[in-house]
Formats: structure tokens, C-alpha cells, sequence
């Protein structure tokens, strides 16, 4: 999964990170690790695309937060 700097605002957090909205932490943190490394990897990396897969993991974590 590519997130580019043009990737609409109103994307659900699931949809960013490529996991099922029903996923679990550590389901959702794997991803976020393996996106985030994939990102630091990339030479052409935005620094956008960055901002916006920490703010999905952000609003993940919360929503789990909430759950609990």
C-alpha cells in the first residue's frame, strides 16, 4: 500500500494502515511498523505521508483505548 501526499483526509484509520477495522493492537501495530519502515526506506518519502501514518496509528490507538 502506497500512502501518497494527495490521499483524502476523510480516510479511515483501517484503510491507512491496510487492516480489517476489527483488528487488534498488535495486529494494527505490526502494520504500522512494516508501513513506517517501508516509508523511512523510500527515498521519495514525504514527509506528509509520514504525518498522515502516525495520525492514523494515533486515532487507532485511541479507538482501542476506548474499547478496553
Amino acid at each position: 500500500m502506497r500512502i501518497t501526499a494527495e490521499t483524502p483526509p476523510d480516510r479511515h484509520w483501517s484503510e491507512i494502515l491496510g487492516v480489517p477495522r476489527d483488528c487488534s493492537t498488535t495486529e494494527a501495530r505490526a502494520a504500522y511498523r512494516e508501513l513506517h519502515a517501508a516509508l523511512l526506506a523510500d527515498d521519495t518519502t514525504e514527509p506528509e505521508q509520514l504525518t498522515e501514518l502516525n495520525r492514523a496509528y494515533d486515532l487507532c490507538c485511541r479507538e482501542h483505548e476506548m474499547q478496553e
